[in-house]
């Protein structure tokens, strides 16, 4: 019984949605480090992508989530490494592989048809794992983060139901040893269920 319950409440809520009037957006995420990711890596990184899917609860305020993924990646020069017993001498590659997993709220200013710039916040996990290579040996951890997200944005039609979208985010990921910081500049499509 207790399955059919939550099998119809799906149901309900699934045609509910479906209901709503929608957008998904596709992005490709260029991230800059910040902060102590910088100690890390320091390097700009083109290696980025997002999905977004939001449910509009009134013409201006949407519910949704983000997925996303990003990399960084740096090689730097000779550098020793001292650990406990022994030091190791050589050129590092550097890894930095994020995964924020977010809910959004967003509020859109405009109305239906025009450019609608919005403003919103994501909050979530990230899962964070970095690698250090030297040589034949690997330094690695992993680790998830409770993750805050703002960020601002613009749609531009360009054809029925699809739009330009280019937004700014600020993602700040709370570490055990240190925090993950990023800016980045998202510009991909956005597909509505309706015209903006």
């Amino acid at each position: 019984m207790k399955k059919v319950i939550i099998i119809l409440g799906l149901l309900v809520a699934t045609s509910y949605l479906s209901a709503q009037t929608s957008v998904w957006k596709v992005n490709w995420d260029m991230n800059a480090p910040l902060g102590q990711t910088t100690d890390f890596i320091g390097k700009f990184s083109m290696r980025g992508v997002s999905v977004e899917g939001s449910w509009f609860l009134n013409d201006n305020i949407a519910l949704g989530g983000i997925f996303a993924w990003g990399l960084f990646y740096e090689k730097t020069g000779m550098i020793t490494e001292h650990a406990p017993g022994y030091d190791i001498t050589g050129h590092q590659w550097r890894y930095h592989n994020f995964t924020p997993l977010l809910f959004t709220g967003e509020y859109y200013f405009g109305t239906a048809g025009n450019i609608r710039p919005y403003a919103g916040l994501g909050a979530g996990v990230s899962f964070n794992e970095t690698a250090k290579y030297i040589g034949l040996h690997e330094l690695y951890s992993k680790e998830w983060m409770f993750t805050l997200a703002p960020e601002a944005g613009v749609m531009i039609p360009i054809a029925n139901n699809v739009n330009a979208h280019v937004k700014a985010k600020y993602l700040h990921g709370f570490g055990k040893d240190a925090d993950l910081q990023t800016f980045a500049i998202s510009v991909g499509l956005a597909f509505t269920s309706y015209k903006y």
